[in-house]
């Protein structure tokens, strides 16, 4: 059996998903020659990394970039000249971002025109950049592959920082797991953080979902949903997701398919019984990292579960 979606609601949950959960590079330039803005804009104008293309913001002084970055957190990448409105104002922008705004994310990348007034040994020594060039070095394919590496190193330190806030927000999630309540709740509960994780982040770093049902295969048939599946009663389409997945996690056949981008995670207790799962769409941008970050979570909530209900069970 497959399960196959409404042909209504197929535009947005893939194409549309997929859209949202790739949003731009954010690339800032500053540089005081239109000349240099129109040669980078040109040279990036097809570049792309891991899919995501990239949205270049220009400014043409220091004073206008320091506006820019205290209204967006997001950039990825800047491009600083070095001497503009004054022989150090590429410097003094540096110096800005690193110690004023606290950005340590960011990806700095020093390029003059006149490396005389700022030589390249005292500017990496006194200043913390990422990369430091002369403008005559960069052609259209050193640029490109100065590019790549700069968002390889943004992408990798965005993701130990998101790691580090998703790992936070486990722990804090935690003793809320453990409050008595009611099985409904509980699992209404532990959607809702799991949904909460997935989202993280401004960008959703971790991956954008919204549609997510939690169902436990007990007598009681406890349901939980978001998205187009909040309703989860008297909705066919739930139904034949229900069923599909029930077979799948209690008979353990890999014949039955899942919608791309989709995935399914079992709730399993003590003796390693299972008695529910996790199911959640447009789950496609979730690489391994992410997956056990959510594996993490669902552990929190198995155990909080079998403590709930050993506290029902005594009222």
């Amino acid at each position: 059996m497959k399960i196959i979606r409404k042909k209504k609601n197929r535009t947005s949950s893939t194409t549309g998903t997929a859209q949202k959960n790739l949003p731009p590079w954010k690339i800032l330039i500053v540089d005081d020659e239109a000349d240099i803005h129109a040669m980078t804009r040109l040279a990036l104008s097809d570049f792309k990394f891991v899919g995501k293309k990239l949205q270049i913001i220009q400014a043409m002084s220091g004073a206008e970039a320091r506006e820019i970055l205290k209204n967006d957190t997001e950039i990825s990448v800047a491009f600083i000249d070095v001497v503009m409105e004054t022989d150090d104002a590429g410097l003094q922008l540096v110096n800005f971002i690193r110690n004023e705004l606290k950005y340590q994310l960011i990806r700095l990348i020093v390029r003059t025109g006149q490396p005389g007034i700022a030589p390249e040994k005292e500017v990496i020594e006194r200043y913390d950049i990422d990369d430091y060039k002369d403008k005559t070095e960069l052609t259209s394919e050193k640029l490109y592959t100065t590019m790549r590496l700069a968002l390889k190193s943004y992408r990798d330190l965005k993701t130990l920082d998101t790691n580090r806030q998703a790992l936070r927000q486990i722990l804090d999630a935690a003793p809320k797991l453990y409050q008595p309540q009611s099985l409904n709740q509980f699992f209404n509960g532990v959607l809702s953080q799991i949904i909460g994780l997935c989202n993280l982040g401004e960008n959703s770093m971790i991956s954008t979902i919204d549609n997510g049902l939690v169902v436990t295969t007990d007598n009681q048939m406890i349901r939980a949903g978001t998205g187009r599946l909040t309703d989860s009663k008297n909705n066919p389409e739930v139904e034949e997701i229900i069923k599909s997945c029930s077979e799948r996690v209690l008979t353990l056949k890999s014949s039955e398919m899942l919608p791309s981008g989709a995935i399914l995670i079992p709730l399993r207790i003590k003796n390693n019984k299972t008695i529910g799962f996790i199911y959640l769409e447009n789950a496609q941008y979730l690489n391994e990292a992410d997956k056990e970050l959510i594996e993490i979570m669902v552990n929190q909530c198995t155990s909080a579960l079998e403590n709930l209900q050993s506290y029902i069970s005594m009222k």
